[in-house]
């Protein structure tokens, strides 16, 4: 007979294949035998699955990350895979709770003395930003892979397409994991606030501990490589803001009105302002 997962020619009392080494099942697919499949290898520690790349990637990243860009990759999810399932977990958190999400952000945003029509420019950036969360987290990718590139380039140790790999790992890893906090606080608002507010610096030291296990660098130069990634990031999320309000603005989400009421609001902020 041949193996159903490679075709190869293999013997009858065999229990795996010898080419591909899949396990060779001969009963009929039940209800029952998928959900205890199904159940094992989404638990088990000891799979190729989500729990263990999870797990892994806070204890050894460069275990999950370093051994996928050196060829090993049956160990754990490969990294497109784990992207898909932190945008689907993000999403169906949305599905579920994306009033109290908005509200949450919106109580962060209030946390500063705003006007109405400051409030109502968060409101429709947060809204954009929600709508089009998936393009623009896999938009992102490419970009900070370019950054981080840029950043350990005299080391000499990644190429481009390998900064992709630890990139989408490393996003994927602290979207699951932001995921996973807003889901556990956003019925509590204050402790919400909280959360929102400290998740991107956990999410900065999560990728600068990322590279420091992949690299094999001191603290003291992964933290000069994080200023710098950050003073590259900072030119980058400018033209992004700017993108972002254009889009707002032809879209008529936004109207030349409110920027005007705005940029009133912060000459007349300016008077008062001490002078040197």
């Amino acid at each position: 007979m041949n193996c159903r997962n490679c075709n190869a020619a293999m013997a009858t009392n065999h229990a795996y294949c010898s080419d591909c080494g899949a396990k060779v099942i001969e009963e009929r697919l039940s209800v029952r035998g998928f959900a205890t499949e199904t159940t094992h290898a989404f638990f088990s520690l000891d799979t190729n699955k989500p729990i263990k790349t999870f797990v892994c990637l806070f204890t050894h990243p460069e275990d999950v990350i370093g051994g996928y860009i050196s060829g090993v990759r049956k160990k754990y999810i490969n990294p497109f895979g784990y992207l898909t399932i932190s945008i689907t977990l993000f999403g169906l958190f949305l599905f579920f709770f994306k009033d109290n999400y908005s509200q949450g952000m919106e109580a962060v945003s209030g946390m500063t003395a705003q006007q109405d029509f400051q409030s109502e420019l968060n409101r429709s950036i947060n809204e954009f930003v929600l709508k089009y969360q998936s393009i623009i987290f896999f938009l992102s990718i490419p970009f900070l892979s370019i950054l981080s590139l840029l950043t350990f380039y005299t080391l000499k140790k990644y190429n481009y397409a390998e900064h992709l790999v630890i990139n989408m790992y490393s996003q994927a890893q602290v979207s699951i994991f932001s995921t996973i906090l807003y889901a556990s606080t956003v019925w509590f608002q204050d402790i919400f606030k909280i959360v929102a507010l400290i998740i991107t610096p956990l999410n900065i030291l999560y990728f600068a501990f990322v590279f420091k296990k992949l690299h094999g660098i001191s603290i003291g130069g992964i933290l000069l490589r994080t200023l710098l990634f950050l003073a590259l990031l900072i030119p980058l999320f400018i033209v992004a803001v700017i993108v972002m309000w254009a889009f707002l603005i032809f879209s008529g989400q936004v109207d030349m009105e409110q920027l005007r009421e705005m940029q009133q609001a912060g000459q007349a902020m300016a008077i008062w302002l001490p002078r040197p």
